[in-house]
């Protein structure tokens, strides 16, 4: 695995060097002046639609949840609607900086979302949890056991329950969807009201790469690599437990939707966008190879055929790791060099 990690680092290091980055025109000199709406853009099209987007799904659950407490649950209808929320929900886990730019909102995404927190099971805690004869507000008495992954397992039943179980699950789905509407409501008033990002400059166009180069490591070694065995930490060993929602069968869209919302920062249709950023300060080609990154992950992501768990030893699946890691490679060294911006470990990673 060492070796294949040094392969992907030498082939993107070939291809650094014909970039701007190996020109004159580098890091060291590049000065990056933002144009007021650039930032007005990214923080309107991308945090504040993000999280409303999310508010929104999460509130159509609870009305159908509600409209279903007395009767056979509609499990169709609520899952498509829970696969809406979750989707949202990664698009703004991906580029959450509220943490950034207030210390007060530093752990709201660990508190809706704990895939890849600790080594408990919340899909066997939760399953015993329901089944039990206890009120569930003592049942399900842990934050992992109210979020958005709890939230999975009981809508998403793994075979077959009465209707006595099928109302605990639905009692348990509301429980689980206030907790969430608090935290994520929380976060959608944050962005709404303050405006702080749009009046940060460089150090706000930094929060954003430092997240996409965060992102783009999970995407590669979590959401991708552990499962397949393909990271030093699985080493060869196949973890599809590492896959995440599993039982709504997301793995592969989570992955396409947190794509997309870096495909916002890099290049959108606006250019309000890092592409237009480049062009600014003499960097073009550097954004445009990450643009070129962005696709070929893309395709190669589409290229991995459903369902996504039974991929994990094909050579798709291979491919689709090593673009991951070439990307997050990409975005460290070209991101932060050619524009100038600082890197820095985020602590409010959401994952």
């Amino acid at each position: 695995m060492l070796k294949a990690i040094i392969h992907i680092s030498a082939v993107l290091v070939v291809c650094l060097a014909g970039s701007s980055i190996a020109a004159t025109q580098t890091a060291a000199t590049a000065e990056v002046k933002l144009k007021p709406a650039l930032l007005q853009h990214l923080y309107k099209q991308v945090l504040i639609a993000d999280s409303q987007a999310a508010i929104n799904s999460l509130q159509q659950l609870q009305a159908q949840l509600a409209q279903q407490q007395d009767t056979q649950p509609d499990w169709p209808l609520l899952q498509a609607t829970y696969r809406d929320l979750a989707l949202h929900w990664k698009a703004v886990e991906a580029m959450y900086i509220a943490g950034d730019l207030n210390d007060d909102y530093l752990d709201h995404p660990r508190y809706i979302d704990y895939y890849h927190q600790g080594n408990e099971s919340i899909s066997k805690q939760v399953d015993k949890a329901l089944a039990s004869d206890m009120p569930l507000n003592k049942a399900l008495f842990k934050h992992s056991n109210k979020g958005i992954n709890a939230l999975e397992v009981m809508l998403f039943p793994s075979q077959p329950i009465s209707a006595d179980l099928a109302a605990r699950h639905m009692q348990g789905a509301q429980l689980a969807s206030q907790t969430i509407a608090m935290w994520l409501g929380e976060i959608a008033a944050f962005y709404n009201t303050d405006q702080s990002f749009m009046a940060g400059g460089k150090s706000s166009l930094s929060l954003l790469v430092n997240r996409l180069i965060d992102s783009s490591y999970k995407l590669a070694y979590w959401r991708v690599g552990e499962a397949a065995g393909l990271t030093p930490k699985t080493k060869g060993t196949l973890h599809p437990q590492s896959l995440e929602f599993q039982r709504a069968k997301l793995s592969k869209a989570a992955i396409e939707r947190i794509l997309q919302t870096h495909q916002k920062i890099i290049r959108n249709p606006t250019g309000q966008d890092l592409m237009s950023v480049g062009k600014a300060v003499g960097v073009a080609a550097d954004m445009a190879f990450l643009q070129t990154r962005l696709d070929a992950t893309m395709a190669a992501l589409q290229a991995v055929p459903e369902p996504f768990a039974e991929q994990l030893t094909s050579a798709a699946y291979k491919t689709l790791f090593n673009e991951l890691a070439m990307l997050q490679n990409a975005y460290y060294f070209m991101l932060i060099n050619s524009l100038n911006l600082e890197a820095r470990i985020l602590d409010a990673d959401g994952d």
